[in-house]
């Protein structure tokens, strides 16, 4: 792609509206490189700031065995409850545009981490990291911005496609919250637009107050934003109550048609637009436009609080949409919203599949809406089935499609090939884990999807993924193995055929999925990928995400702590990855008949080893119909052989124990095995957990 650079020519400065001192005061803050913050701002420095020589990759040095340049270090490490929403995005010149929420120090109260913030680095290349130093030449200075002047975070950002604000177009728009010092710390939403594409340079127009709110309930914060037609900034936010059981994080809308203004519009709630007919709960959101003219809001609605009726909607995404750039707005769910089963049930027969507050949308390049988001089994409760998820995506004219599921509840639509922990290392696998057992509050098995574009028009979907056998023994919560969590990857499909086949080759066709893990470092807690919207580059996927050596939240501040705190803080990355060059599995999908008929065909068994988790030893039972040649072995995570157990003719059943011993003798290391049974037509595995 061609990069403009930006110059400092008053001619360049066509915005309607900005006057000569205007003018004036624009150019001087680009002559002297100062941030542009309120007065009482205070100045922050990075936590990590070793120089990376390797690649001149960026200012941080290298922490953890994570691909990618590392473009910030810091110690938070809990970016969203669901839907990140936008986060980074590439302008038109082919310049990225990044934002992450950080914090310079730790605190053992996350809560009143003073130092959080949202950060923000530019590139033009995806190399090099940091700002643009404004001289004319593309050169990147490196550094890890913070944006605004007190504890603040949960991001959005978007870009100026027009020349309003410097002639060129390609300048940020973010809009955060934060503690305002002027408000006695009160907190509130904020925006910031970047005066130079990259340059740092930031205007912050405050977000107007909604008069009334009752006593407790904090302004909209937790905010999104787009930019549409002329450059007009939409941003919308959440109002956090007192009591969320009781009352809705109500979404309130707002408007910025010029960019030097101090003020957005007034804001406006959203319940309130022509054809609402539920209570919106909008706390988990993702805002995107075209562009142009079509902007859409994308939100999850939860059912079993107090103010939702569950007879009108349940466990659903819905939208607000418009036309015109905002002027007016229409109504409308995205996802089934019928009523859910009141029936209370342990049966998962009496659960549905219901959208979740992870999910994503994005626009192509024909204006086209796509959206992905993720499915439980869910009950009138709000509740969800543990265990039993699926990745969905759909497109703009409504139809659905089934990326690939997971339920290990029922027959039909399984998972065939063991991929994701799912909880069975844990103590008593008949009780399956809670969110934070398997990767920290808010986090089911695969989460965070996100969607986008690259420069052929092919479509790609990235998301958290918590990999087999990679669980954090050596941090587990209060020493308790039953709340040990899971470290993370990064994951990623793609379709080249507008969503009716997932994967990497020409081949993928109907049944057949095929995903990749493209971090697979274990031992590596890799969290929060994100990608953007359009501008990818043609046979690749751009992902940011953070990582450490400790799996769960140490930020998370719900209810405390979630795990340990990495001594090196949390990187936060950004990485372009060749398309199906990860680790690729194929997925097929089984239907009930198929499943079953397989049941009755196969003429032997293979148990659960017990006790699971063991040490020293472990028995594993099996039975094979008639006579037949049979083969137990035992394999690591990596598929490599670890032991055969048992090599012979066997006619009804048979147990062999194992002794946590490899083909030498030695004891193996603590982690998941697997053990297989491979006869004249048959094989099957399962796994197991070896404690020391």
């Amino acid at each position: 792609m061609n990069k403009q650079i930006t110059t400092c020519s008053l001619l360049t400065l066509t915005a309607v509206g900005l006057a000569m001192g205007g003018q004036s005061e624009l150019l001087s803050k680009q002559a002297t490189k100062q941030p542009v913050m309120p007065e009482n701002a205070v100045v922050m420095t990075t936590g990590n700031t070793n120089q990376v020589t390797q690649n001149n990759s960026g200012p941080f040095q290298v922490n953890y065995n994570s691909p990618g340049v590392v473009i910030g270090n810091g110690f938070y490490d809990y970016q969203a409850n669901g839907a990140i929403g936008k986060r980074m995005v590439i302008d038109d010149s082919g310049n990225y545009h990044l934002t992450f929420i950080s914090a310079n120090i730790y605190t053992s109260d996350p809560g009143t981490n003073t130092t959080r913030g949202s950060f923000y680095s530019f590139s033009n290349d995806g190399v090099n990291w940091g700002l643009d130093d404004g001289t004319g030449t593309g050169t990147i200075s490196p550094t890890w911005t913070r944006i605004e002047n007190a504890r603040g975070g949960f991001p959005a950002i978007d870009y100026f496609r027009n020349t309003s604000i410097n002639g060129v177009g390609g300048a940020a728009a973010l809009v955060s919250h934060y503690n305002d010092p002027s408000l006695n710390g009160a907190v509130h939403s904020v925006g910031s637009i970047d005066l130079f594409p990259g340059q740092g340079l930031w205007e912050h127009p405050e977000f107007p107050l909604v008069p009334g709110l009752p006593a407790g309930d904090d302004q909209p914060i937790w905010p999104v934003c787009t930019v549409g037609n002329n450059d007009v900034v939409h941003a919308v936010g959440s109002v956090a109550p007192a009591d969320q059981a009781t009352s809705p994080l109500a979404a309130y809308y707002a408007s910025l048609s010029n960019p030097f203004a101090q003020q957005f519009s007034p804001m406006q709630a959203m319940a309130n637009f022509p054809g609402v007919y539920i209570v919106p709960d909008g706390g988990a959101k993702a805002f995107v436009s075209d562009g142009a003219d079509h902007i859409l809001l994308l939100f999850f609605n939860a059912s079993g609080s107090a103010f939702q009726d569950t007879t009108v909607g349940s466990n659903a995404l819905y939208k607000f949409e418009s036309m015109d750039n905002g002027a007016t707005w229409a109504f409308d769910n995205v996802t089934e919203d019928t009523p859910l089963n009141f029936n209370p049930s342990t049966n998962v027969e009496d659960f549905e599949w219901r959208s979740w507050q992870h999910f994503d949308a994005s626009f192509d390049a024909q204006g086209d809406l796509h959206y992905v988001y993720t499915e439980h089994k869910s009950t009138s409760s709000g509740s969800y089935f543990p265990n039993a998820f699926r990745l969905m995506y759909k497109n703009t004219t409504g139809t659905e499609t089934q990326i690939f599921a997971y339920n290990d509840h029922e027959s039909g639509n399984e998972l065939v090939g063991s991929v994701f922990e799912d909880g069975t290392s844990w103590n008593n696998p008949t009780i399956a884990p809670s969110g934070a057992d398997l990767g920290g509050a808010f986090q089911q098995i695969v989460g965070t999807p996100m969607l986008g574009f690259d420069t052929n028009g092919d479509m790609h979907v990235i998301f958290e993924g918590f990999p087999l056998g990679d669980v954090d023994w050596a941090n587990m919560p209060n020493g308790d193995s039953a709340s040990a969590m899971t470290h993370g990857d990064v994951w990623h499909t793609m379709s080249t055929d507008g969503g009716s086949s997932w994967g990497f080759g020409s081949e993928i066709a109907g049944s057949l999925t095929q995903i990749e893990n493209i971090t697979n470092s274990l031992g590596t807690d890799e969290r929060y990928p994100m990608c953007p919207p359009m501008g990818m580059t043609a046979g690749k996927v751009a992902v940011s995400f953070q990582t450490d050596d400790v799996a769960g939240s140490y930020s998370y501040n719900g209810t405390g702590a979630l795990s340990a705190v990495p001594g090196d803080g949390t990187d936060y990355m950004f990485y372009e990855h060749d398309n199906g060059t990860g680790t690729v599995y194929d997925i097929a999908l089984v239907t009930s008949s198929e499943e079953n008929s397989n049941e009755v065909a196969k003429g032997y068994e293979l148990a659960q080893n017990f006790p699971n988790p063991f040490n020293p030893t472990t028995n594993i039972e099996f039975s094979v119909e008639g006579i037949n040649n049979v083969k137990v072995e035992i394999f690591n995570i990596k598929g490599q052989l670890v032991k055969t157990l048992f090599e012979g003719t066997v006619s009804g059943s048979k147990s062999v124990q194992w002794d946590a011993t490899d083909l030498s003798g030695n004891v193996v290391s603590s982690g998941t095995y697997f053990y297989s049974i491979t006869g004249p037509n048959f094989n099957e595995t399962k796994k197991m957990t070896f404690l020391k």
